[in-house]
């Protein structure tokens, strides 16, 4: 099987099992699955956790969700970097400004202080 089925039907069956929790909570006796067949709450979880433990779904899973987490981590350190590297200019471009402006200002002082002498 290949591993996409694989993951499509190991989160189908990880669906499933949380429907019937949900209906484990309520008054429901009868869980209908996406074919309309009716088990009984005790025999569609013994079913389904026997799928889930057939197919090794944990470990399924547990890759689908790093991978996911990867793509999303990939995408906003590409964000970071680029909201650093925007912070990084700009605070660069207020240094020199102000660097500037220290430095106008320390001519202007010497000029005046050395033209009264």
């Amino acid at each position: 099987m290949a591993t996409k089925e694989k993951q499509l039907k190991c989160i189908g069956i990880n669906s499933a099992l949380q429907d019937v929790n949900l209906y484990q909570e309520g008054s429901f006796e009868t869980y209908f699955d996406e074919n309309g067949k009716g088990y009984l709450r005790t025999e569609a979880l013994a079913k389904l956790k026997k799928d889930f433990n057939d197919n090794d779904c944990i470990k399924v899973i547990e890759q689908y969700r790093q991978q996911e987490l990867g793509d999303v981590a990939s995408k906003f350190s590409g964000l970071d970097k680029a909201r650093i590297e925007e912070e990084s200019k700009y605070v660069r471009n207020q240094r020199i400004f102000f660097g500037g402006l220290v430095l106008l200002g320390g001519v202007v002082i010497i000029t005046m202080f050395g033209k009264n002498k």
